[in-house]
């Protein structure tokens, strides 16, 4: 792929992202969305469990964030930031456990293949080493998809029982920020 495709494709996944987060927040003003929730039976700590579970990843993210933010005026704000965060938490740990224990392990003979020195020199230089899961820690923050996040912290020396924590802490961080942003909005 050229360089000019790639870079509109990169336009195109932008835009999309940012309309899909307007049209959620646009969505919850106009629309019941606690009724709607209380009608499915979302509305309680199950409801705040399972939009952070759709918070991670790629194909639900926006789904994610309107159940967040619809959550955030039905429900105490501590209560929606703790169990989202587990919510998000637990799949992200489920992600990081396949990053580091299926997908490195595959990848192991092509990075033979590739000079692997090499590559964990690069990896494992003084500013590498440290931008790599910071950038993974900000992604996982935000509101975008987490899959990116996982993975640059899954090949960073980073055990499963310390990426879960960090991984709760920053998840109830995202999911605090899209619950206060709702709140003022509406």
């Amino acid at each position: 792929m050229n360089h000019k495709k790639a870079q509109a494709k990169l336009h195109w996944y932008a835009y999309t992202t940012i309309l899909s987060f307007v049209l959620v927040f646009i969505a919850i003003t106009a629309f019941p969305t606690q009724e709607i929730l209380l009608d499915l039976g979302l509305a309680g700590p199950i409801g705040a469990l399972f939009a952070g579970m759709l918070f991670v990843s790629s194909f639900t993210a926006i789904i994610g964030t309107f159940f967040i933010a619809a959550l955030a005026e039905a429900m105490p704000l501590w209560q929606l930031v703790l169990i989202g965060g587990l919510g998000a938490s637990l799949i992200d740990v489920l992600l990081f456990h396949l990053v580091r224990h299926t997908v490195f392990e595959e990848m192991k003979p092509l990075m033979y293949k590739w000079r692997r020195r090499h590559f964990m020199r690069v990896l494992h230089s003084k500013y590498i080493s440290w931008t790599v899961p910071l950038l993974g820690a900000l992604i996982i923050i935000s509101p975008l998809p987490d899959e990116i996040g996982v993975s640059m912290l899954g090949i960073s020396n980073l055990n499963t029982r310390k990426f879960a924590v960090l991984s709760f802490a920053l998840n109830c961080f995202g999911v605090f920020l899209v619950a206060v942003t709702a709140r003022a909005i509406s």
